[in-house]
């Protein structure tokens, strides 16, 4: 969950909502270099950030690549989600997606101040990991990026041991498999403990299944995400 960041809860929720107008840009019909052109000219903590990216993307450089020079303005994932965007033709969907994932990350920091937690308190840092990883799985379904290809950026992406879990449910979704069939063989596979339930919960699993006969498994994942974050802080957030 944004492992290697420092950045603040301000400049995470400011990011939040330039990644929203930027998209809603695009999705509106802008050209990407008017609305990088934009943004640079209506947010003051970003006018540089956006400016060089106008400028480089203008000279032919990729958003993501330039994006990835300023790690104090952007999570170590948005880059990689704004590639994906830019490979699938759906960019304003997936900057609009991070723009999720982003506040939802300002929210638990914003929580986890408010209640002076730390590692080995109430909250369970690895299922909390869990939780966020899942909430990404189900904004890069919802921006349209297949199942199988949604599980591999998730296993390049994620860390130790959550990544050894995407891997093996991208190895059993490519033969054939359904998310919560891999999911329930995934735990097995990997001998992941009741203790550690957010992943081997069979309830999880089943509430997974229920997304997927019922055809609305990005909003099943987010919901049972939202419902992992709760239990592992054993608090509401927002």
């Amino acid at each position: 969950m944004a492992e290697g960041s420092n950045l603040s809860v301000s400049r995470l929720f400011e990011q939040s909502r330039v990644l929203y107008r930027l998209g809603t840009l695009i999705k509106t019909g802008v050209p990407i270099l008017d609305a990088l052109k934009i943004m640079a000219a209506r947010s003051k903590d970003y006018e540089p950030v956006f400016t060089a990216i106008h400028d480089h993307v203008r000279d032919g450089e990729c958003f993501q690549d330039t994006a990835a020079k300023f790690p104090d303005h952007f999570l170590p994932f948005v880059p990689a989600l704004i590639g994906i965007g830019e490979e699938t033709g759906n960019l304003d969907t997936v900057l609009i997606s991070s723009s999720r994932l982003v506040k939802r990350v300002a929210q638990i920091t914003t929580t986890l101040n408010a209640n002076d937690l730390k590692p080995g308190d109430t909250v369970t840092w690895r299922d909390l990991d869990i939780a966020v990883d899942f909430y990404m799985l189900s904004l890069l379904i919802d921006a349209g990026i297949p199942l199988l290809r949604s599980l591999q950026i998730m296993s390049s992406g994620s860390s130790e041991p959550n990544r050894k879990v995407f891997d093996v449910m991208s190895e059993r979704v490519g033969a054939g498999e359904s998310l919560s069939v891999a999911l329930e063989g995934a735990c097995g596979t990997l001998q992941i403990p009741k203790g550690g339930r957010l992943l081997s919960d069979g309830y999880n699993v089943a509430i997974i299944q229920a997304g997927e006969i019922g055809g609305i498994l990005d909003i099943v994942l987010v919901n049972l995400a939202n419902a992992m974050m709760w239990d592992a802080l054993d608090i509401e957030i927002e």
